[in-house]
């Protein structure tokens, strides 16, 4: 496998895909896309993909997101328009310590 390969295969770990295991597939996709967003940012300021990804993943579990994601989105997926969902991830920013 391809260190590219590899570095994509640690978007997510086995606790935050446990999170989601029970509830709405949904709501894994919307967390895989926060963190891939965060992540990105974090490369585009210099950050190595691996350790981009190992931070975005982590501010993701300290922030607590997906508990409000899962209170937020409590409805089938198709009950919420697309700009539903990019207003959530705009204004649940994973950065520690910033204010949408």
């Amino acid at each position: 496998m391809s260190s590219t390969l590899q570095e994509v295969n640690h978007v997510m770990s086995l606790p935050i895909i446990e999170q989601f295991s029970s509830g709405k597939k949904y709501h894994l996709i919307l967390a895989i896309i926060m963190i891939l967003t965060h992540a990105t940012i974090l490369c585009v300021s210099g950050a190595s993909l691996v350790l981009a990804l190992n931070q975005a993943e982590s501010n993701y579990q300290m922030s607590n997101i997906g508990l409000q994601v899962a209170q937020y989105f409590t409805a089938a997926p198709q009950e919420y328009s697309v700009q539903d969902f990019v207003d959530f991830i705009i204004m649940h920013p994973i950065f520690p310590n910033v204010d949408p």
